[in-house]
């Protein structure tokens, strides 16, 4: 799947569109059932950070939210392969996108 995808390098996290993101305006999304890698991540690996929290929801699923000086991003925690201009990543992990607010001229990529 290629797509754009929302990259802080200021807390080293990559955070990926999903189909249902409420304000993400790329018509281009990760679909997980498209994928023979992706994996969900069912136990948090910390117990949150200066910059958010990483909590399991009502499915024992992993996610993350993240406040930002100028908007918020909260995502599930997922693994796959991921492949960017210099190189393959395996068993990366991710955070999917199913609500952000961001800045108007801030976007994926």
């Amino acid at each position: 799947q290629t797509m754009r995808c929302l990259v802080d390098t200021g807390f080293a996290d990559l955070w990926l569109p999903s189909e249902k993101c409420k304000g993400c305006s790329e018509s281009r999304y990760f679909r997980p059932e498209r994928s023979r890698t992706f994996a969900e991540v069912r136990e948090p690996r910390a117990t949150g950070s200066a910059s958010g929290t990483l909590h399991p929801n009502k499915t024992n699923l992993a996610m993350a939210f993240v406040q930002y000086g100028g908007g918020a991003v909260e995502g599930l925690v997922g693994q796959d392969t991921i492949a960017l201009g210099w190189g393959v990543l395996k068993n990366q992990s991710f955070l999917l996108v199913p609500q952000a607010s961001l800045p108007k001229k801030r976007d994926w990529d």
